[in-house]
């Protein structure tokens, strides 16, 4: 249980002040080059979303002297905590790095922290309550907000007691302390009122819990459901506050493979398979559920490198659209995206690409060019090779995908699945000059720029992809 931590966390944290400073520790007012980097570490991992290894960082430099009176360190625990919906420890660190701040220990001079600490101390006794809840066990259910707070920042507070109470069932602790939002509660088939203001643990109230099976379980479903007083709200609270998190998770990773279509100058053409790697942010425009897609891609594709056979090359390129989302239901999303792409490939042959292209040619007929650039008036192809191409390229082509995106419980990330399509035109960037081919009457020539419609190709894309979101 996450108060189970934190005792054990300000156990290994108790050396007093005049100790630090008697063993050499630096005096008030100062901070350590060690303790620095730490406070830098923690703060770095808290930004970027992990709070597992800023809580670690953190820990770690509170098991000292100097960690252990340092102001700034308190209050960056109680900000995590307060990111993870623990308003109850959130409050208790918070509390700590005030009286850290008035006793001068390592601190800011300039009173910012001190403004911030405020800030925060008072919105958690003014809006929040703590309540002792005894558990029923692994199906306990928590108490049901009647109506649900209109602030979808205090809306997630209530959403996330249900995963407090599961963590104190898993470690077999009867009793969860948890600060919730002032105002009434469902617990089993009371309604009872929760004031604000009551942060004190000694005087808080407790609420017996009851197992979700049977009738208790039908009442609470239907109250979710909106067959009670206030569901209505607690639905549009739940669905504003999971949209507001869902739009604060700007950055994204994906991984996709499929098809890509290769058309083919004489003969058959072929599906050959594609993989690409995209990272990128989604930059909010100030309407639900609309954002601009920035990103840059990887794509491994089939090209044209020899007459015969297809080759590979990797493409680079930038990505720019607009992207959707709609709100299905929970943390469940649909999102989508339509967008333009530039870039440019290379591929570069080996001794063993040549070979094995010199036996493909040995096994067609003669004089047949499978895969090249169309250079005559009649549609004439040449290999790219005979082009003088030594496997630069520029690509750009539109882009678009649709799937799901959804986030179990109260993770921070979203994970997904959507179908894509790509499209590549891939211009081979060569020496130009002049380009030789036979035709009926003969051997005829034509003039391709280093740069040319005529020497390129086109690459269809498909397949699926996995979406990370965070």
């Amino acid at each position: 249980m996450r108060t189970l931590f934190l005792a054990l966390a300000l156990c290994v944290a108790s050396p007093s002040v005049a100790a630090a400073q008697g063993a050499g520790a630096p005096a008030p007012g100062e901070v350590s080059m060690e303790l620095r980097r730490q406070l830098a570490a923690g703060w770095t991992y808290y930004e970027s979303g992990n709070f597992r290894k800023a809580i670690e960082v953190l820990v770690a430099a509170l098991a000292t002297p100097e960690g252990d009176r340092n102001a700034e360190l308190h209050y960056l625990l109680g900000s995590i905590w307060w990111d993870k919906r623990d308003a109850a420890s959130a409050m208790r660190w918070w509390s700590m790095a005030e009286a850290k701040a008035k006793e001068r220990y390592d601190w800011n001079p300039s009173g910012d922290y001190n403004a911030r600490i405020q800030k925060r101390l008072v919105f958690v006794r003014t809006n929040f309550g703590t309540v002792k809840l005894r558990t029923a066990g692994a199906r306990s259910l928590p108490p049901q907000a009647d109506p649900m707070p209109k602030d979808p920042v205090l809306a997630e507070f209530v959403a996330a007691a249900a995963g407090l109470i599961a963590e104190a069932t898993r470690t077999r602790d009867k009793t969860a302390w948890i600060a919730l939002p002032k105002g009434n509660y469902w617990v089993g088939d009371e309604r009872l009122t929760l004031a604000g203001g009551g942060m004190d643990m000694a005087q808080a109230p407790e609420w017996a819990l009851v197992r979700g099976v049977g009738a208790a379980k039908k009442a609470f479903e239907m109250r979710a459901a909106g067959g009670a007083p206030g569901p209505s709200t607690a639905v549009a609270a739940t669905t504003g506050a999971d949209a507001d998190r869902f739009d604060a998770r700007l950055g994204h990773v994906a991984l996709g493979g499929g098809g890509a279509v290769v058309p083919a100058q004489t003969g058959d053409g072929e599906v050959a398979g594609t993989v690409h790697v995209e990272a990128g942010v989604a930059i909010p425009l100030g309407v639900p559920g609309v954002a601009l897609a920035v990103g840059a891609s990887y794509a491994d594709l089939p090209v044209s490198g020899c007459s015969s056979m297809q080759t590979r090359a990797g493409v680079v390129a930038g990505h720019v659209g607009p992207r959707l989302s709609k709100h299905l239901t929970g943390r469940l999303w649909l999102s989508g995206e339509v967008g333009f792409h530039v870039g440019g490939g290379f591929a570069e042959r080996t001794a063993d690409d040549r070979t094995n292209c010199a036996l493909a040619r040995l096994g067609s007929d003669a004089g047949e060019v499978r895969y090249g650039a169309t250079v005559g008036p009649a549609g004439e192809a040449v290999s790219f090779a005979q082009l003088g191409w030594d496997g630069g390229s520029l690509a750009l082509g539109p882009h678009g995908e649709i799937g799901v995106l959804g986030a179990p419980g109260q993770a921070p990330l979203y994970l997904g699945v959507s179908f894509f399509a790509r499209y590549d035109q891939v211009f081979a960037v060569t020496g130009g000059g002049t380009a030789w081919y036979p035709t009926d009457s003969g051997v005829e020539s034509a003039e391709v720029g280093a740069l040319s419609g005529a020497a390129s190709m086109s690459r269809l894309q498909f397949g699926v992809r996995g979406r990370v979101k965070f």
